[in-house]
C-alpha cells in the first residue's frame, strides 16, 4: 500500500497542502491574508490539509502520514462526517457499507506529535451590520441576500468554484455581471484547487462536509470584514428525519440541518471569531421559501437558478429540464401563478416523459401507506393542487387529477398545516428574529389568502 506524507505550508498569499511532492495551493488577496493573525495561519493550513485529504484512503489504496498533530477541529469534523454518511444518497450502496468504509479507512491515517496549545488571539467585536453569504444564485441564497438587504445588513457574497464542477460557474457567468451592477454588490469567486482532492464519481468521497470546509477557507475574509454573521441557506426540509432501509434514523441532509449549523459555530470559536453561523431561512419549507422570494423580492427572483445540471449543456442552458430541481421549481412557479419563462424555463415540464423527475409521485407501485405518502410528499402534492386550481394542464396534471386529486382535497388541511407554517429558529441570531419573523408571517398570510380565493373560485363561491 502506497504511503503518502501530508504536510501544510504557509505562503505569503495563503497556504499549500503537500502530498509528498505534489502541491495544492489555496490563495487569498494579499491584504486579506496579511491581516489574518500569523498564529492562526498554520493551524488553518493544517486543518484544511486534514479536511481535504482524510477521505483519500476510502477510494485509493493509500496510507496518509500527517506531518502534524490532529487538528483541534478533528473530533468536530468526524462527528459531522459520521452523521452525514447516514443520509439517504444515490452514491452509496448501503449505510452499513459506507460507515464501515469510513471507519476502516480511518486506520490508514497517522499523525505526528502532540496537539498544539491554541493561540490566545484578541477577538474584536464584529460589526452587526455585516454578513458573509455562501452564494450560488439558487433560490435559497437569493432569498437570504434579499432578506439581509431588508434587514439593513451589508453582505459579501462568495461563490466556491469547484474544479470538478466547472460548468456551475459557466452557467452563472451569463448574468452575474448584470446582477452585480443592479444590486451594487460584488460576487467573489473563490478558486478551489484543493477541491481536486475530492473523489469524482463513485461514492463521491470528500463531498460530505463541504459547507464546513468552505467556512474554514473563508475565515480570513470573515475576520477582515469583521462580519458578525456567516449565512448559509438551509431550509426546514433538511431538518426532517427519516428511517432508511437498514433501520438507521437520519436527517434528510445532516450537513444542512439546524443542529449541524449550530455546531459550525465551534469552528468559528476555535479560530478566534465571534461571528455567528446561521441560516435565516431555517424555519421555512422550500415551497414557502420559493414563494417569498418570487412574491416579495421579484427583482432578486429573476436571477433564480436552482438546476442540478453540471455538463456542457448547463453552460448554455439555464435549466436542464431533466433533474429533480428543475421539475420542482417549474411546478412551484405554476402553483404561485408565475410564468416559468420569467426565470428562463422554455419547455413544458408537465409532459409524461418528465415523470421520473418528480420523485416517487408517478411510480406505478401501489401505495400501501397513504398517511406516510401524503406526509413525505406534502410540498409536491400541494404544489400540483394549486397549479391545478390555477388551470394548468399537461399530461402529468391529468395523471395527478386521476390518481391524487380526491385524496389531496380530502387532506388539504393536513398538507397546508405541514407546509404553510414556521418551524424552529435555533440558529437564527436573536437580534434578527424580531424583524425576520414578521416578514415570514406577512408572506404566509398572503399565500393563505391566495389559496382561499383560489378554492372559493374553484368551488363556484366567488
Amino acid at each position: 500500500m502506497k504511503k503518502i506524507s501530508v504536510s501544510a505550508k504557509v505562503n505569503n498569499d495563503g497556504f499549500s497542502i503537500l502530498l509528498n511532492m505534489q502541491k495544492y495551493n489555496h490563495c487569498y488577496p494579499f491584504k486579506i491574508w496579511q491581516n489574518y493573525p500569523n498564529l492562526l495561519k498554520l493551524p488553518l493550513a493544517e486543518t484544511a490539509a486534514y479536511f481535504f485529504t482524510h477521505n483519500l484512503p476510502a477510494f485509493q489504496k493509500v496510507k496518509l502520514d500527517y506531518r502534524f498533530p490532529p487538528p483541534a477541529a478533528y473530533s468536530l469534523y468526524v462527528h459531522g462526517l459520521v452523521y452525514s454518511l447516514l443520509e439517504v444518497s444515490c452514491y452509496k450502496k448501503s449505510t452499513v457499507s459506507a460507515l464501515k468504509k469510513s471507519f476502516n479507512s480511518s486506520f490508514s491515517l497517522s499523525f505526528t506529535g502532540v496537539p498544539h496549545c491554541y493561540p490566545q488571539i484578541k477577538i474584536d467585536d464584529p460589526d452587526k451590520k455585516k454578513a458573509v453569504i455562501l452564494f450560488t444564485f439558487g433560490k435559497d441564497s437569493l432569498l437570504t441576500l434579499a432578506l439581509t438587504e431588508e434587514l439593513g445588513l451589508k453582505s459579501e457574497l462568495f461563490f466556491m468554484d469547484e474544479p470538478q464542477s466547472p460548468y456551475e460557474l459557466q452557467a452563472r457567468d451569463k448574468f452575474k455581471g448584470e446582477f452585480s451592477r443592479q444590486f451594487k454588490t460584488k460576487l467573489n469567486i473563490i478558486n478551489l484547487e484543493v477541491g481536486n482532492l475530492r473523489q469524482f464519481g463513485g461514492q463521491m468521497w470528500g463531498w460530505d462536509l463541504i459547507i464546513m470546509e468552505y467556512l474554514l477557507l473563508l475565515l480570513p475574509f470573515i475576520r477582515y470584514s469583521r462580519a458578525a454573521y456567516f449565512f448559509i441557506s438551509n431550509e426546514h426540509n433538511n431538518d426532517e428525519i427519516e428511517t432508511d432501509k437498514e433501520g438507521f434514523l437520519t436527517y434528510y441532509r445532516y450537513e444542512q440541518s439546524s443542529q449541524w449549523t449550530l455546531n459550525l459555530n465551534h469552528l468559528l470559536r476555535l479560530f478566534a471569531s465571534k461571528a455567528h453561523a446561521s441560516s435565516l431561512i431555517e424555519p421555512l419549507y422550500e415551497f414557502l421559501a420559493v414563494y417569498i422570494l418570487h412574491h416579495r423580492y421579484p427583482a432578486f427572483a429573476r436571477y433564480h437558478l436552482s438546476c442540478c445540471g453540471d455538463d456542457e449543456k448547463s453552460a448554455v442552458k439555464r435549466w436542464c429540464g431533466v433533474c429533480f430541481a428543475c421539475t420542482r421549481m417549474y411546478l412551484f412557479l405554476l402553483s404561485f401563478g408565475i410564468d416559468p419563462e420569467f426565470v428562463g424555463f422554455h419547455e413544458n415540464l408537465l409532459k409524461k416523459d418528465k415523470s421520473k423527475y418528480y420523485g416517487n409521485l408517478f411510480e406505478k407501485n401501489r401505495i400501501s401507506d397513504w398517511p406516510q405518502f401524503l406526509n413525505s410528499n406534502a410540498e409536491i402534492l400541494l404544489a400540483f393542487y394549486l397549479a391545478y386550481l390555477r388551470g394548468n394542464n399537461g399530461e402529468l396534471m391529468i395523471i395527478f387529477r386521476k390518481k391524487y386529486l380526491f385524496r389531496v382535497e380530502k387532506n388539504i388541511k393536513l398538507l397546508m398545516g405541514k407546509v404553510l407554517r414556521l418551524y424552529s429558529t435555533e440558529s437564527v441570531p436573536g437580534e434578527l428574529k424580531n424583524r425576520l419573523l414578521p416578514i415570514y408571517k406577512s408572506e404566509l398570510e398572503n399565500l393563505k389568502k391566495e389559496i382561499r380565493l383560489l378554492s372559493a373560485v374553484h368551488a363556484g363561491k366567488y
